[in-house]
């Protein structure tokens, strides 16, 4: 997910602390509609993500196309909603719609996860 070019580096401290506590909060009421047996949060969940300069690197699980649709979805307005108010802005956030790469096995997903530059900025 990349951010418009108005937007300063994300990895800001300021943002970066934004950005870290929109993502866990979006974590933690997935896990309550999860708990209840309702929403998204049944089927979706945010594994690992890494914040750069302009944009988030997520490692996701979901159930089917449409749970991670709508996941994604949330996770990007709680963000632009975070962020947009940190830096008093409004509009548009976001520069483009997610660009999604299937991680097809385990072994994939734990070299990612390994790399020391994707550790750097973590959560």
């Amino acid at each position: 997910m990349s951010v418009r070019r108005a937007v300063p580096s994300l990895r800001s401290e300021l943002l970066s602390r934004a950005v870290k506590t929109a993502l866990l909060k979006q974590r933690k009421k997935l896990e309550e509609q999860a708990a209840a047996g309702v929403g998204v949060g049944t089927g979706f969940q945010v594994v690992h993500f890494t914040i750069q300069e302009t944009h988030l690197h997520l490692i996701v699980e979901a159930t089917d196309k449409r749970v991670l649709a709508r996941g994604v979805m949330g996770l990007e307005i709680r963000v632009a909603r975070a962020v947009n108010k940190l830096l008093r802005r409004s509009g548009r956030f976001w520069a483009e719609r997610y660009h999604r790469r299937d991680l097809r096995t385990p072994t994939r997903s734990l070299w990612i996860r390994a790399d020391p530059l994707f550790q750097r900025w973590a959560g």
